[in-house]
């Protein structure tokens, strides 16, 4: 398009040169703020997967730290249950024997009354 001016246009040779030197530098400076804006985009890009990451690593942590004090409390309370169940069982047996022996008392109370009333 300058090419055309300056040949269409007569002393337009020296003004297009400076116009072409300005739009020379613009473009530069637009390559230059477009890889400056990439580079920035780029940077905060890379710290946001950075942060991501790193939370990502913490909540795992936090997660795994939860499961082993549930896992704790869950056993714990599985050997508090088998605990309770042995005790049940030891104290429904020593029912059991105290039941045998009142029925035995009771029985030896009944034959001695009835030899009483026999006699």
């Amino acid at each position: 398009m300058l090419d055309a001016w300056e040949a269409n246009v007569p002393g337009a040779a020296g003004a297009t040169d400076e116009l072409r030197e300005l739009v020379d530098e613009s473009y530069d400076e637009l390559l230059e703020t477009h890889s400056d804006a990439f580079d920035t985009f780029l940077t905060e890009y890379e710290g946001g997967i950075d942060t991501q990451s790193e939370l990502s690593d913490e909540f795992l942590a936090a997660l795994e730290e939860q499961y082993d004090l549930l896992l704790d409390a869950h056993e714990e309370i599985e050997t508090q249950s088998v605990e309770a169940t042995a005790q049940v069982g030891e104290q429904v047996d020593e029912l059991q024997d105290q039941i045998e022996d009142v029925q035995a008392q009771i029985r030896d109370v009944s034959e001695q009354a009835a030899d009483a009333i026999e006699a």
